[in-house]
């Protein structure tokens, strides 16, 4: 972000602060470390009445989630004079892929933030639930307190969130910290991406708990011992073998493809940790177990 004008004694500025290095009548509650500090901006000598701050937070990985959620604390220290009809801050979003270009700034909306239609003659600043251009909503106060919007959708990996701010020169601030998404983990996805043993070696290297696993040449687990995966896929025409006390442990699912074979030798084990995860046997799934002998 950029830096326009420093001074604890200045009105004007657009920076990351502790508050140290803002106006001294800027005075903000539940504040906790650095956050983004606007104040006042649009009439620096050099730029037009058009001029808004622009804030891009870029490559934020969302591979592996759904129903995201966005959030963000906000604060205002109002004096019930400032904010006007015409200045906003707007949070937007868009969903892209790592295979095509990140955009330069999102435009999908996420928060719309004007000034308060309730009384007009306070200019106090609030969350425009309808994006007709002024604050019906929830208002910004002293406290920092946290915002949410569930209207993040679209199809892709990687999402970028850009802040706009547009102000004047009556007083108007805004404060913003910890901008966060959330969202709920996709059953059996994988984040390590794919790696395919061939009979000899593994396509992307050992696997781990985050790697989709797939055995497209017969493989033993003698003499590693071991194997870890996030699923494992045993193709057709080939055998697994957890042999020689081995332990292979699965994520999520496990799938014998037709023709395809999963041993497990005795003292060898399999274990897979999700319980909603699944076992998908199309081919043969064999369990050895050495026993004490029995008497007739």
């Amino acid at each position: 972000m950029e830096q326009i004008i420093t001074g604890k004694d200045e009105k004007d500025y657009f920076i990351r602060t502790n508050g140290s290095t803002i106006s001294s009548d800027m005075q903000y509650n539940n504040q906790t470390g650095y956050f983004f500090g606007a104040q006042d901006f649009r009439y620096f000598s050099g730029f037009n009445t058009n001029f808004f701050a622009t804030i891009n937070i870029t490559d934020i990985d969302i591979a592996g989630f759904n129903n995201l959620q966005f959030k963000v604390d906000l604060a205002e220290d109002d004096n019930g004079t400032s904010w006007e009809e015409d200045d906003y801050i707007f949070f937007k979003y868009d969903i892209y892929s790592t295979a095509g270009p990140t955009p330069t700034n999102a435009t999908s909306q996420l928060l719309d933030i004007r000034w308060d239609a309730t009384n007009s003659s306070e200019g106090y600043l609030a969350i425009d639930t309808n994006s007709n251009g002024t604050g019906d909503g929830t208002r910004i106060t002293p406290t920092f307190s946290t915002f949410t919007s569930n209207k993040i959708s679209g199809t892709g990996d990687k999402l970028i969130i850009t802040i706009e701010i547009r102000t004047d020169n009556s007083e108007e601030d805004i404060a913003i910290d910890n901008i966060e998404i959330w969202g709920d983990p996709i059953p059996g996805f994988c984040t390590g991406g794919t790696t395919t043993w061939d009979g000899a070696n593994w396509s992307h290297g050992i696997p781990d708990l985050t790697n989709d696993v797939i055995i497209n040449g017969d493989f033993d687990t003698d003499p590693s011992g071991s194997i870890s995966a996030c699923n494992l896929t045993v193709l057709s025409g080939h055998t697994f073998t957890i042999s020689n006390d081995g332990t292979v442990v699965v994520e999520n699912d496990v799938i014998v493809e037709s023709n395809a074979k999963l041993i497990i030798e005795s003292g060898s084990a399999l274990v897979q940790h999700n319980d909603t995860g699944l076992v998908e046997n199309n081919g043969e799934m064999i369990l050895y177990r050495d026993t004490a002998p029995m008497d007739a």
